[in-house]
């Protein structure tokens, strides 16, 4: 998810820089246009800000897809995207009055005109002429101070393209920030929706898996307990044959891998004879070996195993029923030990 976040985060970064270099033309071109913010829209659609992040949303999506697409097939696709550009007000310029040229035509004009009245009432004698003349000179001064007062149009020009570009930084930053919390949310629902249920949804399977393995390893186990007692009286029919009939009662258990080899459990302290064992092993054709009992099973089936595994390599799972022996390398009939082992512990053993 990190991985995705950053990338979000990288092309998001990558659109706020562009935009950023578009600021200084726009701005040059527009600071005198009622509408810079439609046409700041505009351009931000030629831009297909909108299609960057859809793309990036849909390649994120596909790489979840693909990742997960092995595991489920039940995770169903969809993701959708949309972002709009609301207007923004603050873009809408006010129409850039120059002060400094109407102030001097309001002059001129109100100048001249009272100018042209001073003159037609001294044409006519009037007595008004003295007042016209001073309020003609009055009008010339104030156009005159008016002039220094209000700023030159190219200052006017200058601030308002400042003030545009500041707006349109402004503007961008806060598209940017709204894209990228957008996207950002969007992937943590891709994420929710997708790798959540999918976790879920194992979650259920192992939990059906593990109970089908509860169910299939008190089958195999009772399956095992029989398979013992059918090695029990094969090993009892054999000894009979032999001649040592009741010495099939000195055997606690017997472990067996047919046409290779016959393992007889004993308590500590019981012996059974080399000589019937030689003469079962010719008449069941198969090697007859013997083990001591233990309840402690790590030690059980060290000593079926032998000296060729170390005891404390061998690793007990109770909870699961499994013990992880070192297998790598052993030779063929260190296996065949491994089967009588498991027989006896009743316990499954892997690597």
């Amino acid at each position: 998810m990190d991985t995705g976040n950053n990338r979000i985060r990288s092309l998001v970064k990558n659109i706020q820089s562009k935009l950023n270099g578009e600021i200084a033309t726009f701005a040059e071109e527009h600071f005198a246009d009622k509408n810079a913010d439609k046409a700041w829209k505009e351009l931000l659609k030629s831009r297909r800000v909108h299609q960057e992040c859809q793309v990036l949303l849909q390649e994120l999506e596909e790489l979840c897809n693909y990742k997960i697409g092995e595991i489920s097939r039940e995770i169903t696709y969809e993701l959708s995207f949309t972002a709009s550009f609301a207007e923004d007000r603050t873009l809408k310029m006010k129409q850039i009055i120059d002060g400094k040229r109407v102030w001097d035509w309001s002059a001129a004009i109100v100048g001249g005109g009272l100018a042209i009245a001073k003159i037609v009432a001294g044409a006519c004698g009037a007595a008004a002429a003295g007042p016209l003349g001073w309020a003609a000179i009055v009008v010339s001064a104030i156009g005159i101070a008016g002039s220094f007062i209000f700023k030159s149009r190219d200052k006017k020009e200058q601030e308002a393209r400042m003030r545009l570009e500041n707006n349109l930084r402004k503007n961008v930053e806060t598209i940017c920030s709204s894209l990228e919390k957008q996207m950002l949310r969007n992937f943590a629902s891709l994420i929710d929706n997708r790798i959540e249920s999918l976790l879920k949804e194992l979650d259920r399977i192992n939990s059906v898996v593990f109970k089908l393995a509860d169910t299939q390893k008190d089958l195999a186990w009772s399956l095992n307990n029989h398979l013992l007692e059918l090695n029990s009286q094969i090993v009892t029919e054999a000894i009979k044959l032999i001649g040592a009939e009741g010495r099939e009662f000195h055997i606690l258990e017997v472990a067996r891998v047919p046409g290779n080899a016959v393992l007889f459990k004993l308590n500590d302290g019981t012996v059974f004879p080399k000589e019937q064992k030689d003469l079962l092993h010719k008449l069941m054709s198969e090697k007859i070996g013997i083990v001591y009992d233990s309840d402690n099973k790590r030690v059980l089936i060290s000593r079926v195993l032998g000296k060729t595994i170390e005891r404390n390599k061998i690793n007990i799972e109770e909870k699961i029923g499994v013990a992880h022996v070192p297998l790598e390398g052993v030779p063929p009939y260190i296996l065949t030990k491994v089967r009588l082992a498991q027989q006896f512990a009743k316990i499954a053993i892997t690597e």
